[in-house]
């Protein structure tokens, strides 16, 4: 790829970008205003909502073509010099790649967690998430790593229970 590719790559880059931010943050607010009115409290359905606005966001650039931004007038659409461009892709790249890299590290912290936990020894607990289940299989199990209860995993879910409150805590309060 030679450099005047990728400088040509990169002005349009930019330039979607800068035309579809405005976009995406009204998106964004207008989002929020309506879960904030209608006083959401499903965390599902706010997960899922948040979700398809991500992913429109993300799609707005590729919806946006260059020819869709009227040139003759002044004040329609935003063109960027291409050194600024440059620049702004080499930045976006790196700081997409170290928060990527943020991402994969969490999951693997996730992960070990998942099996460094012991599973929990005790049937009445587990004959309680066996009750509770709602169709899927749910490990019940103890981590010295976790201070609060926590569930996890998405192919393999598990909660997590801190192991001081199996041993301090009474059955009933468990």
């Amino acid at each position: 790829m030679n450099v005047l590719h990728m400088e040509s790559l990169a002005v349009t880059s930019a330039t979607q970008w800068a035309n579809t931010l405005v976009a995406g943050l009204l998106l964004t607010a207008a989002t929020w205003l309506v879960l904030r009115l209608f006083a959401v409290r499903n965390s599902l359905l706010r997960f899922f909502v948040w979700f398809l606005i991500l992913i429109a966001v993300i799609c707005l650039p590729f919806g946006l073509s260059p020819t869709a931004i009227p040139t003759q007038h002044p004040g329609h659409g935003l063109t960027l010099a291409s050194s600024w461009a440059v620049g702004a892709l080499i930045g976006w790249s790196l700081i997409s790649s170290l928060l990527l890299l943020r991402v994969a590290t969490s999951l693997w912290h996730v992960r070990q967690l998942g099996r460094e936990a012991r599973p929990l020894g005790r049937a009445d607990l587990n004959q309680i998430m066996r009750e509770f289940n709602p169709g899927r299989r749910v490990r019940l199990c103890v981590s010295d790593q976790v201070r609060v209860p926590t569930a996890i995993g998405f192919l393999h879910p598990a909660v997590l229970i801190p192991s001081w409150s199996v041993e301090e805590l009474a059955h009933e309060q468990l």
